[in-house]
């Protein structure tokens, strides 16, 4: 009864997404509905006490944006951690991937 993730998702940091600025009256509708990702952050968690307790970040989808999450790693497979953390629930979206804009599937 423990919450794994791949190793994936604790070495995703999203990248910062450069994109040309869209006037209010232009744009493609896509442009428009597409979430967009918030500017990089450390990969290191910021808090010196989070980072000498063990505490890594895993990145979430809540509401269409990602957000960071510090989780405690435990035993690994080498594929998948079991990760403890208040803010992490089972069955949240966690984010391993990104892809760039108009890059195919």
């Amino acid at each position: 009864d423990v919450l794994l993730v791949p190793n994936t998702a604790l070495r995703f940091t999203p990248a910062q997404v450069d994109r040309p600025a869209v006037p209010a009256s232009g744009g493609s509708f896509f442009s428009k509905i597409m979430p967009r990702m918030p500017p990089a952050s450390p990969r290191k968690p910021t808090d010196p006490s989070a980072a000498a307790a063990g505490m890594r970040q895993v990145w979430v989808l809540k509401e269409g944006q990602a957000v960071a999450v510090f989780v405690k790693t435990g035993i690994s497979d080498g594929r998948m951690t079991e990760v403890i953390g208040t803010e992490l629930q089972e069955g949240m979206a966690v984010i391993t991937d990104q892809q760039a804009a108009g890059a195919a599937p």
